[in-house]
């Protein structure tokens, strides 16, 4: 279920409005509850339901609910870590170097385009190996976002994903890690490095598995 940068984008650009977007969305599906359980109340009182009917319904709407939750689930985490760099992301997306996805449950690989480099987006992949397919998360609650700082650097906030790069700049060549490193913003917005990823960390990519988000800066070349 992607959701699309500027969805993405306008929340992060005023948390403030993030928090209100959600609260509502919170009272959209409260209400669509109800107003379905009522429904379903009325059908078992005037006979056009059966029992096993009104429970087939409540069922479905449960299911709904839960699909709702997983995929704004990476998204609402990612609004708290990049909240204290919300200016800078909102003008990266007016220049155009911001890009996000949300994990789709029917496709299990994406592209986002760069200007110099394809990041390549996975869900369901081991943390070590790049010969098998992509699987998929059950549920399917994985997302990314990232932030062009420059033309070789990026930021990188994930969630239950692999993310690796690609050049379009020089065809054949293979991506080079420069630096890896994950931290985090203070409330000033000044980036905090908590350790450097290793070889065995990024020798098939940046596999962000925690359920936790994590936030990587990263520098890379070609070879």
């Amino acid at each position: 279920m992607p959701i699309r940068l500027t969805a993405i984008a306008a929340g992060l650009a005023a948390c403030s409005i993030a928090t209100a977007v959600s609260a509502q969305n919170a009272a959209d599906t409260a209400q669509r509850d109800v107003n379905q359980q009522n429904r379903i109340e009325q059908g078992l009182k005037s006979g056009q339901l059966t029992t096993k009917e009104a429970g087939k319904l409540e069922r479905e709407e449960a299911h709904i609910d839960k699909m709702e939750s997983n995929a704004l689930k990476p998204f609402a985490l990612q609004y708290k870590l990049l909240g204290p760099i919300a200016g800078k992301l909102a003008q990266g997306n007016l220049d155009g170097k911001v890009r996000g996805t949300s994990e789709d449950p029917d496709n299990h690989s994406e592209t986002l385009k760069f200007e110099r480099w394809n990041a390549v987006i996975q869900y369901g992949m081991p943390s070590f190996g790049n010969w098998m397919q992509p699987k998929g998360n059950l549920p399917a609650d994985g997302g990314v976002v990232i932030l062009e700082l420059g033309p070789d650097e990026f930021l990188i906030a994930g969630h239950h994903v692999r993310v690796d790069f690609a050049p379009t700049f020089a065809l054949g060549k293979k991506r080079l890690w420069l630096k890896v490193e994950e931290g985090s913003y203070d409330a000033a917005g000044n980036w905090k490095m908590t350790r450097v990823w290793n070889g065995d960390q990024t020798d098939y990519g940046l596999n962000l598995k925690s359920d936790e988000e994590q936030l990587l800066k990263v520098r890379i070349t070609t070879f």
